[in-house]
C-alpha cells in the first residue's frame, strides 16, 4: 500500500481560512490520534525500562542457564522489532498522513504485526512461568493438570492472536477504520481478539495463584533468612501477575467498547513491554540491589559445579560473586525437578 500523499493545497486553504492559525481538529480525529500518540510515547518509555533491565540482568547473572538467557534476549529482540513496526505505523498516521483523514482509515502492513508479536512475547513469558512452576513444585504429578491447562490456554491464545493479525488485512478496511462507527465485536475478528485476550488473562491469573501457593508452602518451616527471600518472591509473583492480568483485562474491556472509546489503541501498544518488564523484574529480583540489604545467597563463579550456597554480608564478596539463588525455590534455574530439599535452604556463615 502506497503512502498517503500529504494534501498540501487543502492544508494551505484551511490554514488561510483560519487567519494563519492551525485548523481546529475534529473531535473524533483528535481523540483517535491523541491516544495513538500517547501509546507510542509510553511504548518508547517502556522500551527504555526493558533495556535497563536487560543491562542489569546481563551484568548480574552471566552464568544463568543458557535457555533462560536465550529467552531474555529473544524477548528483548521481539520488543525492539515491535517498537520498529509501531514507529512505522506512527509515521504512517501522524507524519506521512498528517492532514489526510484517509490515513486514519488505512491499515499498513506493520499494524498487522502488532497483535502476533504481542501474543508471541506473552506466550514465551507464560511458558517460562510454566517451567518455573514445574521446578518449584519439585516435578510433582499433581501439577501436571494445572500445567497442561496453562500450556493449552497459552497456545490457543497465541494462535488466536496470529489469526487476527493474518486476517486483519482482509477485514475490509480493518477494525481501526471502524473505531468511530462500530465496535470490534461486530467484526469477524471479534472472536479471535476476545479469545486471545481472555486466554492471556486466564493464564496470568492461574500462574499467579499457583506460584503464590507453591512459594507459601516452601516458606512454612524455613529459616528466617529464607522466609524473607520467599516473601519477596511471593510479593513479586503477585505484583507481576497482577500487572499483566489487569493490563490484558482492561484491554479486552476497551476493545469490546471500541465504538465509544479509543483508549485500546494506546494500551494495545504497551502490552508487549508490560510482559517483558514482568519477566525481567522477576529475574532481576534475585539481585541484592533490589533487596534493600547486603544479605544475599551467592555462589562463587568457579564454573566447576560448586553448588554450595554461602551466606554472606560482605559487599566486596557480593560484588565478586554471581548473585544466583539457583538451587532454591526462588531461582531454580539450574535445579532439576525433585531436587529441591530443605537442606538447600540452610546457610553457612563465611
Amino acid at each position: 500500500m502506497a503512502s498517503p500523499e500529504f494534501p498540501l493545497a487543502q492544508f494551505r486553504y484551511r490554514n488561510h481560512s483560519h487567519g494563519g492559525s492551525n485548523p481546529h481538529p475534529q473531535s473524533g480525529n483528535f481523540q483517535f490520534t491523541l491516544f495513538k500518540l500517547l501509546g507510542h510515547l509510553f511504548n518508547y518509555a517502556l522500551l527504555g525500562c526493558v533495556s535497563i533491565q536487560v543491562y542489569v540482568y546481563a551484568l548480574s547473572f552471566p552464568h544463568d542457564n543458557v535457555l533462560v538467557k536465550a529467552l531474555v534476549y529473544s524477548v528483548f529482540f521481539l520488543d525492539l522489532l515491535q517498537t520498529g513496526f509501531a514507529t512505522h505505523y506512527a509515521w504512517w498516521v501522524l507524519a506521512g498522513g498528517w492532514g489526510n483523514e484517509l490515513a486514519l482509515l488505512s491499515t499498513p502492513w506493520t499494524l498487522d504485526t502488532l497483535a502476533p508479536l504481542t501474543a508471541l512475547v506473552a506466550f514465551l513469558v507464560q511458558l517460562f512461568y510454566l517451567w518455573r512452576i514445574w521446578v518449584i513444585g519439585g516435578g510433582r504429578k499433581i501439577l501436571i493438570p494445572i500445567l497442561a491447562i496453562i500450556g493449552l490456554t497459552a497456545t490457543g491464545s497465541c494462535v488466536a492472536a496470529w489469526y487476527a493479525g493474518i486476517a486483519l488485512p482482509n477485514a475490509g478496511t480493518g477494525p481501526l477504520a471502524q473505531v468511530t462507527r462500530r465496535s470490534l465485536k461486530t467484526l469477524n475478528l471479534g472472536p479471535a481478539v476476545t479469545t486471545w485476550l481472555t486466554g492471556s488473562m486466564a493464564c496470568d491469573i492461574i500462574i499467579t495463584i499457583t506460584l503464590v501457593a507453591l512459594l507459601a508452602v516452601h516458606r512454612n518451616g524455613a529459616l528466617a533468612a529464607t522466609k524473607r527471600i520467599t516473601h519477596r518472591a511471593i510479593r513479586m509473583a503477585i505484583e507481576t501477575g497482577a500487572v499483566t492480568s489487569v493490563a490484558v483485562t482492561v484491554e479486552l474491556a476497551l476493545i469490546l467498547n471500541a465504538s465509544t472509546t479509543s483508549w485500546y489503541l494506546m494500551l494495545g501498544l504497551l502490552i508487549t513491554k508490560i510482559y517483558s518488564n514482568s519477566l525481567l523484574a522477576s529475574l532481576n529480583s534475585r539481585s541484592p540491589i533490589f533487596d534493600g540489604s547486603t544479605t544475599a545467597f551467592w555462589q562463587p563463579s568457579t564454573g566447576r559445579g560448586n553448588n554450595t550456597n554461602v551466606f554472606s554480608t560482605s559487599p566486596s564478596e557480593l560484588a565478586a560473586a554471581d548473585v544466583e539463588l539457583e538451587n532454591t525455590s526462588l531461582g531454580a534455574f539450574e535445579a532439576k525437578p525433585g531436587t529441591l530439599t530443605g537442606s538447600q535452604y540452610e546457610a553457612e556463615p563465611v
